[in-house]
């Protein structure tokens, strides 16, 4: 029976390039979720309490919503490089591997609770501000 996956026609060197590609770029989406939060977490501290309702839900609405979007991308790019690595690694190789996709898995979980305790960090800016005035 022929193989018919998706990679079956490219060299293992092929593939680990095509596996450190995807890698790389959900390293880049990691890089551009760290911006994200970084800006977040300043802007909330200096201009949190100044906001509006509708601006702070329309901030934290923008912020969810891109910062859930780099997440995914993340995972999704390192993932695929995971199973790309797969396909072209031998049995040693592979065995490292599933750690590695638990590794990716935690570093997730990590970065969605970074969204929630940015949002919480901007609700106790805005809570604060409330009971000074």
């Amino acid at each position: 029976m022929e193989d018919t996956t998706a990679f079956s026609t490219l060299a293992p060197a092929e593939l680990l390039s095509l596996a450190n590609e995807f890698n790389t770029l959900g390293g880049t989406y990691f890089a551009m979720y760290l911006t994200l939060v970084s800006g977040y977490l300043v802007a909330a501290y200096l201009a949190g309490a100044n906001l509006t309702r509708g601006q702070v839900r329309l901030v934290n609405g923008m912020f969810t919503l891109s910062s859930i979007y780099f997440v995914w991308s993340t995972m999704t790019m390192w993932l695929a490089g995971v199973s790309i690595y797969l396909e072209a690694a031998d049995e040693e190789w592979k065995r490292n591997l599933y750690v590695t996709a638990g590794l990716n898995l935690l570093l997730t979980i990590a970065m969605i609770v970074g969204i929630i305790a940015s949002l919480h960090f901007m609700h106790g800016v805005r809570t604060r501000a409330n009971r000074e005035n």
